[in-house]
This record gives structure tokens, sequence and C-alpha cells, in this order.
């Protein structure tokens, strides 16, 4: 009996037959060359995208013993300071600093300012004694020890200060062994010193060795109620003072030799007085 329930697949396996040539035909070769030419710009990257980019990288440098410090990886740790990290109008971060206000002296952080954010604030009261004082004594201390020969304080800061005939505001480095208590401890010839501290509505440079001191008038470049940068760099041989980028004074007979705590802040002596820290960079070299 004839199977009359056969199907013949010829017809479709025809149509496979005639997509499968094709694709041998047209798509496997064009397949072929586009991976021809990635192999090509591969090879490339090899011998050309590679090396250019080591050299790059080779041409950065090491980093300088000040980035190192500031990054924490240096022969001394250095401190970074925005003063962001604490709520507004509280006081300075307490792992770094400790706050002295006497009389109706204030200490606070301002940053929610839309102008100005993230600063310390040291307003003395209007009577004598009325100090805002911050330092860094037993919290974060810096000397020039093993093969360190450089110290760098760095800060944008602004002063307030109204006429009175002594110390008004100041910052810088102080023996960490001295209780700062007053302005006027960042110019006492008997302290190891490297400050800048307004004077008789005089900014002065003020360096100290323990058995006097040396001071340059640096009025003309520190003006109030403005914001200025300013740098006090300590090495073995000298104390150089910059402000905004400009070197203003060098002292070389009388070089501070000691462990140093970071101090700043305001003192009364009859009117209200007032300095603004804005970002506080301490490095070590």
């Amino acid at each position: 009996m004839a199977n009359t329930g056969f199907i013949s697949m010829a017809p479709q396996i025809a149509a496979v037959q005639t997509v499968v040539d094709a694709i041998r035909a047209t798509d496997v070769p064009v397949l072929t060359a586009g991976i021809a030419t990635i192999a090509a710009d591969t090879g490339n990257i090899r011998a050309v995208d590679f090396p250019a980019t080591d050299a790059l990288i080779n041409g950065i440098g090491d980093l300088s013993l000040e980035e190192k410090s500031l990054l924490g990886i240096g022969m001394h740790p250095g401190l970074i300071e925005h003063f962001n990290t604490v709520a507004d109008q509280a006081a300075p971060d307490a792992t770094f600093w400790t706050v002295v206000e006497n009389g109706g002296g204030s200490v606070k952080v301002n940053n929610q300012l839309a102008a100005q954010p993230g600063n310390c604030q040291c307003q003395s009261g209007a009577v004598n004694g009325d100090d805002a004082l911050v330092h860094s004594a037993d919290k974060f201390v810096i000397s020039m020890k093993d093969i360190m020969t450089t110290i760098h304080l760095k800060s944008y800061l602004m002063v307030d200060y109204q006429a009175t005939d002594a110390d008004q505001c100041g910052i810088g480095f102080m023996s960490n062994d001295v209780a700062f208590t007053q302005i006027d401890d960042l110019s006492v010839l008997g302290n190891h010193v490297a400050t800048i501290v307004v004077n008789n509505d005089n900014a002065q440079c003020y360096s100290s060795d323990g058995v006097a001191a040396e001071s340059t008038n640096i009025s003309a470049y520190l003006t109030d109620g403005v914001l200025a940068l300013i740098e006090i760099v300590i090495s073995r041989t000298d104390v150089k003072y910059y402000v905004n980028g400009t070197l203003r004074a060098t002292h070389e007979t009388r070089v501070p030799l000691s462990t140093w705590q970071i101090c700043f802040g305001a003192s009364s002596k009859g009117a209200n007085q007032q300095i603004y820290i804005h970002r506080l960079f301490i490095s070590a070299a």
C-alpha cells in the first residue's frame, strides 16, 4: 500500500540552505573583517596607548613631603580643617581644638552662611579680659624632628578689630607647654612663637626663640574686614610670612625651635575684637 501520509521536507530544507549560503557568502566575511579590525585596534592600544598612558603616569612624579603630610602618609600627619564637621553655631571639633571663653568671649562655627560657609568665629566681649580663644595643645602638636625641615601653616582669615592699645587678635604657632590664656601670649618674648598678631591696630609678624623676639609690621597687607590668605613657614634657619601668596617678612635672628600647638582667637582690652578663620592647613616637610 502506498504511504499517502508522507510530506516532503525538501522545499523547507532548500529554503534553510539558501539562508545558510547567504550567511556564508555575506555575513561571515563581514564578521571576519570586523574581527580583524578589532585585532588591529587592540594591537594599536597595546603598542601606542598603553605606553603613552604609562608615560603620563610616570610624568606625574612623586608626591612632595608636604602633600604626603596633608594626606596623612608623611613623616608627620598634617591637619586640614574646614570647620564644617559640627553643627552651625557649635564649638569647633573637640578632636583637635580646645575652646577658652572668658567673660563675654564667644567661639562658634558658622557653616550655614551663604557667602562664607565654614569658618570659626572668635569674638571677644567689650570688657577687658573677655577672651575668645582656640588652641590645639595636647590634641594636635607638631615639631621639626627626624628628617623634617619645614612646618607650614596656611589659613584664610579675616580680622575685625576696634582701636585699643594692646594685642587684639591673632593666629600662629606657640609652644605646646604654654597655656594659651590671652592673645598677648602669642607675642610674649619668653614663648617660642611664630605668629601674626594685630596689636594696637597694627598687624605684626612675631617670632621668638624663647629669649627675645623679632617683629615686622605687615599692616599694609592685612586689612581690617577683608579676607586674606596668610602663611607662616618655619624652617631651621628662618621664619617666613606670606600674605595672599606674597612674601612679606623673613625672620632669621629669632627662630623658634619647639613642639608647637596651633592657636588663634581674640582678646578684649576694652573693645570688641573678632577673627574669622576659614580653612586651616598644617603640614610638615
